[in-house]
């Protein structure tokens, strides 16, 4: 579509009516009813990469399928309306923003199609960069959505533009009053580069996520139980996720306590990833390479051990600063006593999202405590870190999303 005729059909949905909430909703009860039906399983299966070979985990793959579907259902958006969009004070509207442009995340299936929903939700107009990667999920849902409901159709325009093409991206964000942008700092430097100063960016950048443990959680009845708990959530996020533990800090500085904490968590992530379908051979590859070659970095300059397991590994690391894990099964263990968690974490709080604690009942109020002061907007169980709650709804990174896509007016 040509800038200019795209320009003109913007004005004049703008000039009309907000769009309903309840045909957003509608709309969306009936696709997920229709997800959750297996409407889609062969499309989904295709486009997620699973086929029919159950033995590959297709399975695993169309019942996350089928939990996201949830997240579509009324009942979780009356619930997230009511969270995020209560009754405006007396001569206070609530107004849409106008044109929302979405610049798509690659790391979870269908998130781009799910951040249109939220636009919608807002009532603004919804253009979608697409990721580089993407897999025809989120147009396949969004374009099934305006079959539904036809009235969306002016809300709702996708584009497949490579975020090197500048000139089109620039006439993207050129036309947005607001940019949900959903990366790292690069892709946020480079959208704040593009955008013009009055439009308003909306930042969901890549956190690190992590667990904590007390030697009285460890040690106590339940530690066992929520480290495995951990070790699963890490298997069946990937660890690709900004909820997604990327690593354990033990609350000792004892180096022998540290080394069997690794050696017995090993254990645990290499008996969970034996009851879970292996990854393809290329995965399986690349993260024997990625292990290997930190094992080599580990004898060549030191500051850290490589455990390795067949399919997992644990990492004990000396530098006590977070960061991202070797992923996939593949996490690290640090030391951090409680007094130093307010000086190692408060340089990193702007990227600190989630914590999983294991301790003692009389611990987990001052931890908690602790780690939002530095910074972390969740502190949950272990094996609750990308849980949710039964309405499918949470703040995101500290904040309401419907709030953002929004504006007061008097």
């Amino acid at each position: 579509m040509r800038y200019e005729v795209l320009k003109a059909r913007l004005a004049c949905t703008l000039a009309g009516p907000t769009l309903e909430v309840e045909t957003v909703i509608g709309a969306c009860e009936i696709l997920a009813r229709e997800i959750l039906d297996g409407k889609y399983d062969r499309v989904l299966e295709m486009a997620l990469g699973a086929g029919m070979d159950r033995g590959q985990g297709a399975d695993s793959v169309m019942a996350q399928a089928r939990h996201a579907a949830r997240f579509l259902s009324r009942p979780c958006l009356e619930e997230r309306l009511r969270w995020e969009l209560p009754p405006s004070p007396e001569g206070v509207r609530r107004y849409p923003l106008g044109v929302l442009l979405h610049i798509g995340a690659g790391n979870m299936e269908g998130l781009p199609a799910y951040s249109v929903v939220e636009g919608l939700l807002a009532g603004n107009i919804n253009l979608l960069k697409l990721p580089e990667h993407d897999n025809g999920i989120s147009s396949f849902l969004l374009r099934r959505l305006v079959n539904i409901e036809p009235k969306l159709g002016p809300y709702l325009y996708v584009f497949r533009v490579s975020s090197t093409d500048r000139a089109a991206m620039k006439r993207l964000t050129s036309l947005a009053d607001g940019i949900a942008v959903w990366g790292g700092d690069e892709a946020v430097r480079g959208v704040r580069e593009l955008a013009g100063p009055s439009v308003k960016l909306i930042e969901w950048g890549h956190k690190i996520s992590f667990a904590y443990a007390t030697l009285k959680g460890v040690r106590g009845q339940d530690g066992g139980r929520q480290l495995r708990l951990l070790a699963r959530h890490m298997l069946d996020t990937r660890q690709v996720l900004c909820s997604s533990c990327q690593g354990i800090y033990l609350e000792t500085k004892d180096e022998m306590e540290l080394e069997e904490f690794s050696k017995y968590f090993l254990e645990i992530l290499e008996s969970e990833a034996l009851l879970r379908p292996s990854a393809d051979i290329g995965a399986r590859a690349r993260n024997t390479l990625r292990v290997q070659c930190s094992s080599l970095e580990a004898a060549a300059y030191g500051g850290k051990h490589v455990f390795s397991g067949t399919r997992t590994s644990v990492t004990l690391e000396n530098d006590p600063r977070p960061e991202v894990s070797l992923m996939y099964g593949n996490c690290w263990v640090k030391s951090l006593p409680k007094p130093d968690i307010l000086p190692v974490l408060r340089d990193n709080s702007g990227y600190l999202q989630t914590v999983g604690l294991i301790c003692g009942e009389e611990e987990r109020e001052m931890l908690a405590h602790l780690f939002w002061r530095a910074g972390a907007v969740r502190v949950c169980s272990a094996g609750d870190m990308s849980g949710l709650p039964e309405h499918g709804f949470q703040p995101r990174d500290g904040e309401f999303p419907l709030r953002r896509y929004s504006k007061y007016v008097t």
